[in-house]
């Protein structure tokens, strides 16, 4: 009853009192799903720009997002990106879509869902080498930081790099692993390295670290926060991803002794070091 006296208390906090972009960069103050934020946001970045809700938000994800994601994604990533034609101002017709990355992918099928699901069930349809994707596209009041997946999310974050057989072997490992734990001890260690990995992580590419995971890639925030200095990115220790709490729920985003927020990064796809 606390935790939630304290939640309603935030958010009639924020209701009146918008955080400044520059609050929400550096993590004090949360994004809302609220479309004045979207409007402080968009004029703080972009003050010649305005934000009409008779355009869908297709367009403007592609025109606020794709420039950052061309220099900060993984090759992965841009690879897929081109061989899905993701690159485009019009939503791809979801069939289409789903057809042209079995193609692409030599057999990895989507798996249309309405909403995020279970883990057991999401890894073991990636075990069978199908992905579970929304067909939804975010509403305006979550352009530029979404608070569940949507199709944006999953063809730009997750589907994109699943056209590379790299990418879905280590998909495919990941899932082995959360699903063979033997307790529920070990499977929240290894739910905690998987999602902290799949939706947060950074590869190391050409000496640089290129974002991974799908929540990193497709969020304006994220980028926002890694252009201005706002995180700090560590080699990929099982260990240090259990203990910084990432995936804990209810818990402020991780820090280092700097006090900037923590992202963890692989020299390579190989994640069996990671797990028990």
């Amino acid at each position: 009853m606390l935790h939630i006296l304290k939640q309603a208390s935030s958010l009639a906090r924020d209701l009146i009192c918008p955080p400044t972009p520059a609050q929400i960069l550096n993590g004090n103050r949360m994004f809302r799903p609220f479309l004045n934020y979207q409007h402080l946001w968009l004029s703080y970045f972009y003050p010649k720009e305005t934000l009409s809700t008779s355009i869908g938000t297709w367009p403007y994800l592609q025109k606020f997002m794709m420039p950052l994601i061309k220099r900060r994604a993984s090759s992965y990533h841009l690879n897929g990106i081109n061989k899905l034609s993701l690159d485009c101002k019009i939503q791809p017709d979801f069939c289409e879509f789903s057809e042209r990355f079995y193609n692409c992918s030599d057999g990895f099928e989507l798996y249309e869902v309405t909403k995020e699901i279970e883990p057991i069930t999401y890894f073991s349809l990636i075990c069978q080498r199908k992905f579970p994707c929304i067909n939804l596209v975010r509403a305006h009041e979550e352009l530029f930081c979404a608070n569940e997946p949507d199709f944006w999310h999953e063809a730009i974050g997750h589907i994109a790099p699943l056209c590379d057989r790299e990418v879905q072997e280590f998909y495919i490992e990941t899932a082995h692993h959360v699903l063979a734990s033997h307790d529920k001890i070990a499977f929240n260690q290894n739910m905690a390295v998987a999602w902290t990995l799949l939706e947060y992580g950074f590869i190391k590419q050409h000496g640089l670290h290129k974002m991974f995971g799908a929540a990193l890639v497709g969020s304006h925030l994220a980028h926002m926060r890694y252009q201005y200095n706002n995180i700090s990115i560590e080699a990929a220790v099982r260990a240090e991803i259990i203990s910084s709490g990432f995936y804990t729920e209810h818990t402020p985003l991780p820090r280092n002794h700097s006090n900037k927020i923590r992202f963890f990064s692989l020299d390579r796809l190989s994640c069996d070091a990671l797990f028990i």
